[in-house]
């Protein structure tokens, strides 16, 4: 399979686990002991045969989506993180495709921009300050 027919997989496969999880399908969590879903998701045989794709790739997203915690499930209470936006999610795919650090500017530099505008959108929409406040020299 390629790239293309691989990443819509793989978004078909999350686009499924969103809504289940929306609609209350499933629990918010299933927790397994390590060492069973080490068996389940049997990652170093895949890796092995060089074999993460199409059957494979989507047997392996199913066993992995269906142990980790339903942030979007509305009885998820905790309070550890927030709940990711999809669109956000897509932010993360670019980012890690590209995998240009923001540190070091030459590797990153369409990221400095966005993060700026992106702070500046959120904090024009909220009714408090910027995390950090400029001081007027004086």
């Amino acid at each position: 399979m390629s790239f293309y027919d691989d990443g819509r997989q793989v978004l078909t496969g999350l686009e499924a686990y969103y809504r289940e999880s929306l609609r209350k399908e499933k629990k918010v969590i299933r927790q397994q002991g390590i060492q069973a879903l080490h068996q389940e998701l049997d990652l170093e045989a895949r890796l092995k045969a060089g074999n993460l794709t199409g059957e494979n790739l989507e047997a392996f997203l199913k066993t992995y989506l269906g142990n980790t915690t339903r942030l979007h499930h509305p009885g998820f209470l905790a309070h550890q993180v927030g709940v990711p936006h999809p669109t956000g999610a897509l932010g993360s795919l670019i980012d890690g495709f590209t995998n240009n650090a923001m540190s070091i500017y030459e590797m990153g530099p369409p990221r400095p921009p966005l993060n700026f505008s992106w702070s500046m959108c959120c904090w024009k929409k909220s009714a408090g300050p910027p995390c950090r406040r400029r001081s007027k020299p004086g």
